[in-house]
């Protein structure tokens, strides 16, 4: 009899047994489905994340590719009133009134002071640029942008050509799409190392 209840009791601590280690294994898939749709959430996530973090930068990019665009034509606008003349037929108040288009009354007085008449030059003078400005941009994210510029000038002063290299920073507003500062730092000199 003992042997008997043994058994019974033997099987009835199997079957235990087997419905606790069916009902494991039925949790540990149920997990494991449950973890895999989270990763697949997860993962999907993931991906609209970076999804929508590119486009931001496309269009953070496109956004300061106009402000790029509007910094390069003012440059070149107020570059082109100040060093492309021909004194015989544009005068000082030209010159104003074409770099004020691109530039605030404040940072044109700094360059082109405002006189109550207009002159016309002395001597016969024929300026020019040659080649394109380099134009260098400090990253910000500010609304007023800091603008390196380095140009080469190349003039005819009576009948004496010369040739020199500016550098003008400035500060450029990027709401109001103008300049709020320009003006010359001074002449560049290119230092003779072949000597030294």
């Amino acid at each position: 009899m003992e042997n008997k209840f043994f058994k019974i009791l033997s099987g009835i601590f199997g079957v235990a047994l087997l419905i606790a280690v069916v009902a494991l294994f039925a949790t540990s898939i149920s997990a494991n489905m449950k973890l895999n749709e989270k990763n697949n959430s997860i993962s999907k996530l993931s991906a609209e994340n970076q999804k929508i973090k590119k486009q931001n930068e496309e269009a953070q990019k496109a956004g300061q590719g106009k402000v790029d665009e509007q910094i390069e034509k003012s440059t070149k606008g107020i570059l082109n009133a100040f060093l492309v003349y021909d004194t015989k037929h544009v005068t000082v108040k030209e010159q104003r009134d074409e770099a004020g288009k691109y530039m605030t009354e404040e940072a044109l007085e700094q360059n082109i002071k405002k006189v109550a008449k207009d002159y016309k030059a002395s001597v016969s003078s024929v300026s020019k640029i040659k080649g394109s400005p380099d134009i260098y941009i400090q990253p910000t994210k500010d609304n007023l942008q800091k603008v390196l510029v380095v140009v080469d000038q190349e003039m005819v002063i009576d009948t004496y050509p010369t040739e020199a290299s500016w550098q003008y920073v400035g500060t450029f507003d990027k709401k109001k799409n103008i300049f709020v500062d320009f003006h010359v730092l001074g002449e560049l000199t290119k230092l003779d190392t072949k000597n030294n």
